[in-house]
C-alpha cells in the first residue's frame, strides 16, 4: 500500500493568500473611504437641522414672550445686546427691547445661542429683529432666515417670519447654495 501518496494528495490549503488578503484589505479601506464620507454628510445634515429647528422655535417663543410679557422683544446676531452686528455665526441673543431707544443699559437677556456650529452658516439681510408687544413685526414687513451647511447646495432650509408674527419653516430643495442667496 502506498499511504504517503495518498496524505499528500489530501493535504488542503488552509488560511488566506497574499492576493486573496490584499484584495479584502483593499475592498474594506474603500468601504470605510465612502461610509465614513456619507456619515459625515449625514452628521453635517442633521446638525444643520437642528439649528434650524431651534432658531425657529426662538423666534416663535420671542413672538410669545412679546404678547405674554406685553413689551417688545428682539433677536440679534452675535452676543451684543446692542445688536450693531450682522454675523449670526457667532450666535444670537434674545433679549427685551426698547424698540425706539435700542440703549443696551434698557434690555434684559433672556435667551443667549453662543457661536454656531462651524459647518453651519445663518444669512439674514437684517442684524435684529424687533417684534412689538402683541407679537408683530416692527417693520410691517415680512423677513426671512436662511439656515444652510457652509459647503453643500442641498439641506438649506428657510425661516419666514410675516409682519403678523406667524413663522414658517422649509426645506429648501434644489442646488442653491448659500452663497448664491440674496438676503
Amino acid at each position: 500500500m502506498n499511504f504517503k501518496v495518498s496524505f499528500i494528495a489530501e493535504r488542503k490549503q488552509q488560511g488566506f493568500t497574499l492576493i486573496q488578503l490584499m484584495a479584502v484589505v483593499a475592498i474594506v479601506g474603500i468601504m470605510f473611504q465612502v461610509g465614513s464620507a456619507l456619515f459625515a454628510d449625514v452628521v453635517h445634515r442633521k446638525v444643520v437641522r437642528s439649528t434650524a429647528l431651534q432658531l425657529e422655535k426662538r423666534i416663535g417663543f420671542i413672538v410669545q414672550q412679546s404678547k405674554g410679557r406685553g413689551e417688545a422683544m428682539a433677536i440679534c446676531a452675535g452676543q451684543s445686546t446692542n445688536c450693531n452686528t450682522n454675523d449670526w455665526s457667532l450666535g444670537y441673543v434674545t433679549v427685551t427691547t426698547n424698540p425706539v431707544s435700542d440703549t443696551p443699559g434698557k434690555v434684559e437677556v433672556v435667551h443667549r445661542v453662543e457661536a454656531l456650529d462651524p459647518v453651519v452658516n445663518i444669512l439674514s439681510n437684517r442684524q435684529k429683529l424687533v417684534f412689538l408687544p402683541g407679537g408683530f413685526l416692527e417693520s410691517n414687513t415680512d423677513e426671512a432666515f436662511y439656515v444652510c451647511p457652509i459647503h453643500r447646495a442641498q439641506f438649506s432650509y428657510k425661516i419666514t417670519v410675516s409682519a403678523s408674527g406667524l413663522v414658517d419653516f422649509e426645506e429648501l430643495k434644489g442646488e442653491m447654495k448659500c452663497d448664491q442667496i440674496s438676503v
